[in-house]
């Protein structure tokens, strides 16, 4: 049955005009290294995602090595490289190398490939170490609260550490009672204004992880994700401006603390720290350039950027379509490009170039999760991640992320013949 339900996934993406790829390694609990790549096709007159393969890294995890097990894939799935316009990655040294990384050799097969580095793994501009491990008894403490337990921060879960801070401060009563005993080593929780940076951490962790949440998806691509982050960046500097007269409303547990008052320079030099980060980690791209394939009715063809004569003189001809522009109010962007590829191929397969190259690498995580559920300690030493993955194709994998997957994502796993 698996077999029967990878063969539909190589056929359904050899029948795609275009396809893009997300991939990452991560080790398993039996010490091997499993190379996960999805991919991304335009099917069923949309665009969908696909888990593609599962791949064991039998001794390094170079880029070349990388770049073997993507190239002989895509030979055995009859997937010719120059189809493939975009490669998401998680920017690692064996990945983005210039030399020896799996992007230069991959640039060697189809020197247009895209490659995007994953929003939602680019650094963190704030330090990991937050949160702080408490013995199990902390939880009998904590019986009458909305909250049993602590939660520990996961470096693979990247909403994990705002959801600790979070827990962390909705429990400061607990803990502050539980640690009485030391009071001397813990003196720190009596502090109002300790409590106040921990608030403020807590609040500003939130924001990002709503944003983290808002890129994830599989109708996100580098327009839709690119606004987001500038809107956040934007947001940052409205932030200053109403910290800095004092006012907190986007800050709510910040505000509720008596003495916020006396660290609002703090809380002002934090907020422009982190857009400073967000700028560094992700640098402005001019969106603008591609308005015509968010709504090719609203622009004026001489100031669009980059088409040849081709594609000016089919966007002309297709903006002046009375019954595509009708279309166009009814689909999703994606829908309507793809409908739109018959009568005019040559702007419409630009426009797909675009809308195809994935932005994250959300369903990674969640491709690992899996991995991680399968092979157990018990199972580790049984059969190869690829072997048990084959056999749990008919089960969907279990969340990874503290949200439910995005609706619409395709798992080819979850399909039943």
């Amino acid at each position: 049955m698996s077999e029967d339900i990878e063969e539909q996934v190589l056929q359904q993406s050899c029948d795609s005009l275009l396809f893009a790829l997300r991939l990452d390694e991560s080790t398993d609990i039996s010490g091997q290294a499993q190379l996960l790549i999805f991919i991304r096709i335009v099917y069923n007159e949309d665009i969908v995602d696909n888990l593609l393969c599962c791949k064991t890294l039998s001794e390094t995890t170079k880029g070349e090595d990388i770049f073997e097990i993507v190239n002989n894939y895509l030979k055995f799935a009859n997937l010719p490289c120059d189809k493939c316009i975009g490669v998401c990655t998680d920017g690692s040294p064996a990945i983005t190398g210039s030399v020896k990384g799996f992007t230069s050799f991959t640039k060697k097969k189809n020197e247009n490939i895209i490659f995007t580095h994953c929003f939602l793994h680019r650094r963190s501009p704030y330090d990991k170490n937050i949160s702080r491990g408490f013995k199990k008894s902390f939880g009998s403490s904590c019986e009458n609260s909305d909250n049993s337990k602590l939660l520990f921060h996961s470096a693979i879960r990247w909403l994990s550490r705002g959801r600790v801070l979070s827990r962390f401060y909705d429990l400061s009563e607990e803990i502050i009672v539980f640690l009485t005993i030391e009071e001397s080593k813990y003196k720190f929780l009596r502090d109002e204004k300790w409590w106040t940076k921990v608030s403020f951490l807590t609040d500003i962790f939130e924001h990002l992880n709503k944003l983290n949440t808002s890129v994830q998806g599989c109708n996100e691509n580098i327009l839709t994700s690119t606004d987001k982050i500038m809107a956040f960046n934007e947001k940052l500097t409205l932030w200053k401006t109403q910290v800095d007269q004092k006012k907190l409303t986007m800050f709510p547990r910040t505000a509720e603390r008596d003495v916020y008052a006396r660290l609002v320079s703090l809380i002002s030099e934090s907020i422009m720290l982190l857009k400073d980060k967000m700028t560094k980690y992700f640098p402005s791209v001019n969106v603008d350039d591609y308005d015509w394939v968010r709504n090719p009715f609203s622009v004026s063809v001489n100031e669009v950027i980059g088409l040849r004569f081709s594609e000016e003189d089919n966007l002309i001809s297709l903006k002046n379509d009375r019954t595509l522009n009708l279309k166009f109010n009814e689909m999703t962007v994606n829908k309507f490009w793809i409908y739109a590829q018959a009568e005019f191929p040559e702007i419409s397969i630009k426009a797909i170039t675009i809308l195809l190259p994935f932005s994250t690498l959300y369903l990674r995580e969640q491709g690992f999760s899996a991995v991680t559920t399968i092979i157990s300690k018990k199972r580790e030493r049984l059969r190869s991640v690829e072997e048990d993955s084959e056999d749990s194709r008919t089960c969907p994998p279990p969340d990874t992320m503290d949200v439910p997957p995005p609706k619409g994502t395709i798992f080819p796993r979850t399909k039943n013949k």
